[in-house]
């Protein structure tokens, strides 16, 4: 029997939506997402090492975005290269989501609030680091989805919900196709 199959049926996904004869499926919970994430950096991923926990938590500590796309761009080039991840943006948030699940990174993938949906919201502390990426296939692209990127974040005021005693900070990242590279 298909892995795929087992995990549906031991309660590892639930049906999030469907689309005619399409369901979308997601993971129920945040005790599952970690363990299911510990086994994509074992199987998926071509090696088993990841960025240290540590590593990972002082990078976005430091709030710099080239260190945290330096990270990103880490995180991604761990996949093999024909997994073709970096010509797609949900695959690349997912896989960087995941690795900070794993790192043990409390955030948010796709976290809505009352304006739209933010691609990922990181909790360390009293910090939230509220990340928007875009996906450019050429470098023509770069500029005009790097505005796109800021002014989404502006008009959804992505991580308002979260204002409770919280610093905000704010990222919009390119992923470049083009040169394999997160910018």
């Amino acid at each position: 029997m298909p892995k795929q199959i087992l995990l549906s049926q031991a309660g590892y996904f639930s049906i999030h939506e469907s689309d005619g004869d399409d369901l979308y499926l997601q993971v129920p919970n945040l005790e599952i997402d970690r363990a299911l994430s510990k086994l994509m950096l074992k199987y998926v991923l071509k090696s088993e090492q990841s960025p240290s926990s540590k590593h990972v938590i002082s990078t976005l500590k430091t709030f710099s975005a080239q260190k945290i796309a330096s990270l990103f761009t880490k995180i991604l080039h761990e996949f093999s290269y024909t997994s073709k991840i970096l010509v797609n943006e949900s695959l690349c948030r997912d896989a960087i989501w995941q690795a900070l699940l794993y790192s043990k990174v409390n955030v948010l993938r796709e976290s809505t609030n009352l304006n739209g949906r933010s691609d990922l919201i990181a909790i360390i502390g009293n910090d939230a680091l509220i990340f928007e990426f875009k996906l450019a296939k050429s470098q023509k692209q770069q500029t005009n989805l790097l505005r796109e990127a800021k002014n989404q974040i502006e008009k959804q005021k992505y991580g308002l919900e979260l204002l409770s005693g919280t610093m905000l900070h704010y990222f919009a990242y390119i992923i470049d196709a083009e040169n394999q590279t997160i910018t």
